[in-house]
């Protein structure tokens, strides 16, 4: 990738034009991956079918090992006529000024156009300056992360994680070659090393077998799946993996592959692809032999070996192809060539800034696609050729100017559609704009448990000024009206938690299969509802306005749910519904008269007629829920499933639904008013998720959050929903089988 051109050093041309080729086929990577229904940069993506088949086609090709070969091949040329001084600081100039100019101004601004983009479907967005600093501070206690690319502010390099490693290389070439010397073994160095003959197959099956080992070893060591991001934002074993194609581009140079003809041919393709297909019957052949219990030792290896083998044998196809078609002087082929390292630099930004152009267009997707790819190759040509290139300070300057009017002014929002303004005052009518989720606290889990590396599951209350958590596992806390946090018990393992007329709670113990009611220092005093021989498990809680309990429960035998009601008159007990699917959270309005009903596998909430007994009436549609894709008002093409787990209402009868996507807030009507994000909310590997949401404080204005061990807190203009609950004492379900 690198570019550098010292006088001495002889252009090899079909290594230069597979070079902006493998740029141009990253370009198209990174155009299929918006329209291909994933979540990398959440603009818009309606489509999963052919596109998605693009993206993960040009993903499986081998370009960034590619790119890394290439930059090997070229590291002696640039040093020739240098010291070590003069070669790093070039590098540093070439590579190390952008790679810092990215990653403070450009990496920022292309997570928050797609994080900005989520305000078409109601989403809030928090301003340019406020997103960018929580972006780069991030970085700072990042620590071992995965590379992810997703729209909210955690840091990463985006795609110049390969300007990092490769300035990194660079600098251990140096070191080595410097070490080298010193012991008496010369590098060649000159632009015209040995013609040293060499078998082509010999080497390269020797390249893959070190380069597989290199890849085991690390896979062997467990090794983290990243460091500290603003140094290697990549896999360690990747790492090792691009080193090693580094390293063998190095030696190929010095052997002077791909000049005076000396290029892999056919014998040395098919050696290869004959022993690709050897290596896969072995491993077959093993994996069949092992039964139940295949012998990885073995096969990991095996398969590293082969993967590695597979990648050369792809470059040897490829390169073969540019060095017989492409090897000769072309005005175009240059232009590309000297511009590839550009055009990969600031390719990404502009295809984010076209989707969203086109995001409130309904044309055909196949015609955005080819719009975007177009319009992003041309203008990132353009922008090299006769910006960049030639006036670079001027276009930094630009750059920094540009940065500086994103967060003084932001973005034109209204500008875009009078939806979005629409539903963002109807938003802010609820949520103040300057209000944004604030981390309460954090679980210890580890101390208490050593069970819970697992990401724990929290349900919240809140009674007469205190706050309570149950965490399972973890226990159940109480946060005091001083601030100060209470672990009440460790070792209680608690569901939903719903607070009770005389300052006490009910809550599910998970363990004892019932409903208990817990004092205020968590102690179980009595059994409100137990578990039966035909009921299972209690779920969900929701307590109405005369004192009862909604619950769910697993009906046994089925994989049905359904729901119970309690009275507190007398103790009875009550199927009023049943054959409801597993999971579902319910949520009552303030007025009594619906009970609000959702699934994490559902695309909607479903709204049923509460009755004066506690029975419900007919089920009713209520909201379509945000699920990332599809446009506001239109069906999502593809739906993946909300993951709600947790509702809550106001006094005004507005409805909070605990998502994936972050908390939805809904009208009395069902209309989607917006959705409050949280740090990490669309990361797929993350396993946090807003679970459950109810509202507390002493005047019940704020909106309290369960994030996983997290709890966040929300300033709102409204007020929630308080029930009251009057108990007296307890029922068993085995008593009461004959109200059921």
């Amino acid at each position: 990738m690198d570019l550098s051109r010292s006088p001495s050093a002889t252009r090899v041309l079909c290594l230069d034009n597979a070079r902006y080729i493998m740029v141009l086929l990253i370009v198209a990577f990174h155009v299929s991956a918006g329209y291909s229904g994933l979540n990398e940069f959440y603009i818009e993506a309606d489509s999963g079918g052919f596109f998605l088949t693009l993206r993960n086609l040009l993903a499986n090709l081998p370009i960034m090992q590619a790119m890394f070969f290439v930059a090997g091949y070229f590291a002696l040329p640039s040093l020739c006529g240098r010291s070590y001084g003069q070669f790093l600081a070039n590098k540093f100039k070439r590579l190390g000024i952008p790679l810092l100019l990215c990653i403070l101004f450009l990496g920022p601004l292309m997570p928050y156009l797609g994080y900005y983009s989520q305000s078409f479907n109601g989403l809030s967005s928090a301003s340019y300056w406020d997103f960018w600093a929580s972006f780069l501070k991030s970085g700072f206690t990042a620590g071992f992360t995965p590379v992810v690319f997703t729209t909210n502010p955690q840091f990463h390099q985006m795609h110049y994680w390969f300007l990092s490693v490769l300035l990194q290389f660079f600098l251990l070439f140096a070191l080595g070659h410097a070490a080298w010397k010193k012991w008496g073994h010369r590098l060649p160095v000159s632009a015209n090393p040995t013609t040293e003959t060499t078998s082509f197959t010999k080497v390269l099956l020797v390249a893959a077998l070190l380069i597989g080992a290199l890849k085991s070893v690390g896979n062997a060591l467990g090794l983290p799946g990243g460091l500290f991001a603003f140094l290697l934002h990549s896999p360690l074993t990747s790492i090792f993996v691009y080193g090693g194609f580094f390293v063998l581009g190095i030696y190929v140079h010095g052997h002077r592959w791909f000049v005076d003809g000396r290029v892999p041919g056919l014998r040395t393709f098919f050696a290869l692809l004959g022993s690709l297909v050897l290596t896969g019957l072995v491993g077959f052949g093993i994996y069949k032999l092992g039964g139940a219990t295949p012998p990885m030792y073995l096969l990991i290896p095996l398969g590293s070996f082969f993967e590695s083998l597979l990648v050369i044998w792809f470059l040897v196809a490829f390169i073969g192809l540019t060095h017989r078609y492409m090897n000769r002087p072309s005005e175009i082929n240059a232009k590309l060539a000297a511009n590839s390292y550009l055009i990969y630099l600031v390719h990404y930004p502009l295809i984010l800034v076209f989707r969203l152009m086109l995001l409130t267009w309904d044309g055909p997707v196949f015609l955005k696609f080819s719009i975007v790819l177009l319009l992003s190759g041309l203008v990132s040509y353009l922008l090299s050729q006769y910006l960049i290139r030639p006036f670079r300070r001027t276009a930094t300057v630009g750059l920094i100017g540009l940065h500086i009017a994103l967060c003084v002014v932001g973005l034109p929002r209204s500008s875009y559609s009078h939806l979005l303004l629409e539903r963002s005052d109807a938003l802010h009518a609820v949520v103040p704009k300057d209000s944004r989720p604030e981390r309460l606290n954090a679980a210890q889990i580890d101390q208490l448990d050593g069970r819970s590396r697992a990401t724990p599951v929290a349900r919240l209350s809140w009674q007469d000024g205190v706050f309570y958590s149950a965490y399972r596992p973890g226990g159940l806390r109480a946060l005091m009206p001083d601030g100060s946090e209470i672990l009440l018990d460790p070792e209680l393992e608690l569901g939903d938690l719903i607070p009770l007329a005389n300052g006490h709670l009910a809550a599910v113990d998970i363990q004892g299969k019932r409903i208990v009611e817990l004092d205020v220092e968590g102690r179980i005093l009595t059994t409100l509802v137990d578990s039966s021989s035909s009921i299972g498990l209690p779920g969900r809680l929701v307590g109405d306005i005369r004192g009862g309990i909604y619950f769910t429960a697993k009906v046994e035998g089925s994989e049905e749910n359904a729901i119970y009601y309690f009275s507190p008159e007398d103790r009875s007990l009550t199927t009023v519904k049943e054959e409801l699917p597993d999971q579902t959270s319910m949520a009552l309005a303030a007025d009594g008269s619906t009970l609000f009903l959702v699934n994490p596998e559902d695309s909607h909430s479903w709204g049923s007629t509460g009755l004066p007994d506690g029975s419900l009436g007919d089920r009713r549609r209520f909201a379509e829920l945000f699920l990332g894709n599809g446009r506001y008002g239109r069906p999502p093409e593809k739906t993946t499933g909300s993951q709600a787990e947790g509702m809550t209402t106001d006094d005004s009868g507005r409805l909070y639904v605990a998502t994936r996507f972050g908390v939805q807030l809904f009208s009395p009507s069902g209309e989607l008013l917006g959705v409050v994000n949280f740090p990490d909310v669309l990361l797929s590997w993350n396993p946090k998720r807003p679970q459950s949401c109810v509202f507390g404080g002493p005047d019940l204005s704020t909106l309290y959050v369960s994030y996983g061990d997290e709890i966040y807190t929300l300033r709102t203009r409204t007020t929630g929903f308080r029930t009251a609950s009057p108990w007296a004492t307890g029922l068993s379900l085995d008593a009461a089988k004959t109200s059921l």
